[in-house]
């Protein structure tokens, strides 16, 4: 009985079968690879996107609880103290009395001074913004003085930063330098990649609707601004503790500049993977307790606008 002849696979036959495993697991990795940096791009943007929303939600709910009050109803007690101290001193430099005011056992007890003003500094691209808003009852902060916290947003090393701290202004020494506060600011990171954080600030003035870039709450500056002579004569005051004194601010008493009607919040993240891709975010805020109750609907389209030294017209 014949036996079958045994076929083996030929040399031809074995390199065909190698070459086209490898072309199908260089194609699986390929797709894998390609996969893989799909999902992890996709990722990163996704956690952008949502470190945006919270960035721009946190800000907005801080906005719109803003605590303000004009600077001559509050801090009255402080201000009749030192008002005293001063005339105490000014009295013992006249009787030529060698007494040290600062080493009576008279002396009189100030207690601190409230700061509730709404201040922003135009830095370029990456502005600083404080003011005060009311305590947060979902996320109680260490600080409820009066059930309220000063917040303050500002950029550093690429950073996004929110510092809440107590409503107490900063004391000085007789050098002028300011005094830490016993209990420092709480200071959390909001968002990395930050390239820029530009605030703009909204007011109707002269039958205009503008935008400035700085905001000084106390100071009369875009709503009631100064007058040469005025100017000149509040530059050359004394400043006492990095804050104008009461007589001062009398010049400019009922025509501050008080709260914008709105913000203008322009942020701009880099790409974590490309740093050369950026995604700009434009938010608008209303201030609530502000003199205008509305923003104009232009504004919010994005109107185009015209620049002009240190303040941008919007025309409407």
């Amino acid at each position: 009985m014949r036996s079958r002849p045994r076929r083996a696979f030929t040399l031809m036959e074995v390199m065909v079968a190698v070459v086209i495993f490898a072309l199908v697991i260089s194609s699986l990795v390929v797709s894998f690879r390609t996969g893989v940096k799909a999902y992890d791009l996709g990722a990163t943007h996704a956690e952008l996107d949502q470190t945006i929303r919270f960035v721009t939600s946190q800000l907005a709910s801080d906005l719109r609880n803003v605590f303000y009050r004009q600077y001559w109803t509050y801090n009255v007690t402080r201000n009749q103290r030192e008002e005293q101290l001063a005339e105490r001193l000014r009295q013992m430099q006249e009787s030529g009395a060698r007494v040290n005011v600062l080493d009576d056992q008279q002396d009189i007890e100030l207690g601190p001074r409230i700061d509730l003003s709404f201040r922003a500094t135009d830095n370029g691209e990456v502005d600083e913004l404080t003011f005060v808003r009311l305590q947060d009852e979902n996320a109680p902060e260490l600080r409820q003085m009066f059930g309220l916290v000063r917040v303050r947003y500002f950029v550093s090393d690429g950073c996004l930063w929110r510092a809440i701290d107590d409503v107490t202004a900063p004391e000085v020494d007789e050098m002028g330098n300011e005094i830490p506060k016993p209990n420092p600011p709480i200071i959390d990171k909001l968002a990395n990649n930050v390239k820029s954080f530009d605030v703009k600030f909204g007011y109707y003035y002269d039958g205009e609707w503008l935008l400035a870039d700085d905001w000084d709450s106390d100071t009369a500056q875009y709503r009631n601004p100064l007058s040469d002579e005025e100017l000149d004569e509040q530059q050359a005051q004394i400043t006492i503790g990095g804050t104008k004194p009461e007589e001062d601010k009398a010049s400019v008493r009922g025509r501050t500049d008080d709260l914008p009607a709105w913000v203008e919040i322009t942020y701009t993240f880099t790409d974590p993977k490309k740093t050369e891709k950026e995604k700009v975010i434009r938010q608008i805020v209303q201030i609530y307790p502000s003199q205008e109750t509305f923003i104009p609907k232009d504004v919010r389209e994005t109107a185009p606008t015209q620049q002009s030294g240190g303040v941008t017209r919007t025309k409407l």
